[in-house]
């Protein structure tokens, strides 16, 4: 029995990495195929037909959504990049909340309060995240929000990306690319991980199977936002959960690119994790009537890319204790001496600035990563995940 939960928790926890996305990519190309094959057995004429409707689309109004806290570093440089963005400026406005800043943010902004543009909202205290989102929505008038980050930077065409998607009257919420730079360089720093995520998102969406957005850049029809609890952590999950399960379908969009800095640190990237993690399992213990999604799909990619994940720090438990118990046989004895050995590597990036060489690099970081979502968990059983802002350098 020992043996058989062993290996039943290390196929699990391999699943959803490993297994899951050669499965999504397998799926992806058999639906792509019949789109083809359906596409060119179609009338020529209902071909010229469509593209022809495509280029006499009117573009819509469109509010871009920015909750800010403390972010005195970035503020200035978001909105100039904002008002550069490639759109007609009569159909585009911006939302700024300062949610109860306590640095210099709100006087940077100071100089744009007479932009017809930029409407500026400074709440006095600091609420979260999502009470700021839900009354800056209650604001907005125009057809469709793009919500995003102050740290975060959109190329000039993003806007355009999205709401291209939205002439289709079965799409409500459209998700972009957000990629991770360093600040110094600029140079792309996605790793293997990062990239594995953008190809699961893209090939999700593709089945009809996407359920989350990336925070920094994503639109939704402005109608369908349904107000968030004030406790939320995970808001972009939620906008867009609550979206599908109006019926309607969220796309992804690889050429909407947003860019957004690498955190600096493994420790900065660490505590942005154990965050997430417990926003994570509220997400799951709140929602557990997502597993009686109509649409099968939905039900398959929520539970293989998300459920199985965030409950592999678990999985790795079960697995270390099953090991701990079979060490009176000699793979077992070498099994247990490889985590050891990786737990300790991971200790050893969270206290130092140590960089795994080679080929250790991903094992160590998802090993590392699943330290910090089992720690997101016990923050939330303990009743001290929150909504509010936690800073962390990214």
């Amino acid at each position: 029995m020992v043996e058989c939960l062993f290996w039943a928790g290390l196929f699990c926890a391999a699943y959803s990495y490993a297994l899951y996305p050669l499965l999504l990519l397998q799926l992806s190309a058999l639906w792509q195929s019949k789109s083809d094959t359906v596409y060119r057995l179609a009338s020529s004429k209902a071909s010229v037909d469509r593209r022809a409707s495509q280029g006499t689309v009117t573009l819509p109004s469109v509010a871009v959504v920015l909750s800010a806290y403390n972010e005195e570093k970035h503020i200035v440089e978001r909105v100039e990049n904002l008002l550069a963005l490639d759109y007609p400026a009569d159909k585009l406005r911006f939302y700024i909340g300062c949610d109860g800043c306590s640095d210099e943010t709100v006087s940077r902004l100071s100089e744009y309060r007479q932009n017809p543009r930029i409407a500026l909202f400074d709440y006095e205290a600091n609420r979260g995240k999502t009470s700021v989102l839900n009354d800056l929505l209650s604001e907005v008038s125009e057809s469709i929000t793009v919500f995003t980050d102050a740290n975060t930077n959109f190329r000039a065409d993003a806007v355009r990306m999205l709401v291209r998607h939205f002439n289709d009257q079965s799409v409500g919420a459209v998700c972009g690319e957000l990629d991770f730079t360093l600040l110094e360089s600029g140079d792309n720093q996605d790793g293997l991980y990062w990239r594995l995520e953008k190809l699961l998102k893209f090939n999700e969406s593709r089945l009809g199977g996407l359920l989350g957005a990336n925070g920094a850049i994503y639109a939704i029809r402005t109608d369908l936002y349904q107000p968030l609890a004030l406790d939320c952590v995970i808001d972009d999950f939620m906008v867009v959960f609550g979206i599908s399960q109006q019926g309607l379908r969220v796309k992804y969009d690889s050429e909407a690119v947003a860019l957004e800095e690498e955190a600096p640190s493994s420790k900065d990237e660490y505590l942005r994790r154990v965050r997430i993690g417990a926003g994570n399992y509220q997400v799951f213990f709140r929602n557990l009537g997502l597993f009686k999604m109509q649409h099968p799909m939905l039900l398959f990619c929520y539970f293989s890319h998300k459920v199985v994940r965030w409950f592999t720090p678990h999985l790795l438990a079960l697995v270390f204790l099953c090991n701990l118990i079979l060490l009176d046989q000699v793979f077992y004895q070498l099994s247990f001496g490889i985590q050891l050995f990786l737990y300790l590597s991971v200790y050893r990036v969270h206290k130092t600035s140590w960089q795994p060489p080679g080929l250790l690099k991903l094992p160590i970081f998802l090993l590392y990563m699943n330290v910090a979502l089992g720690h997101g968990f016990l923050r939330y059983i303990s009743g001290r995940s929150s909504a509010t802002w936690e800073r962390t350098a990214r």
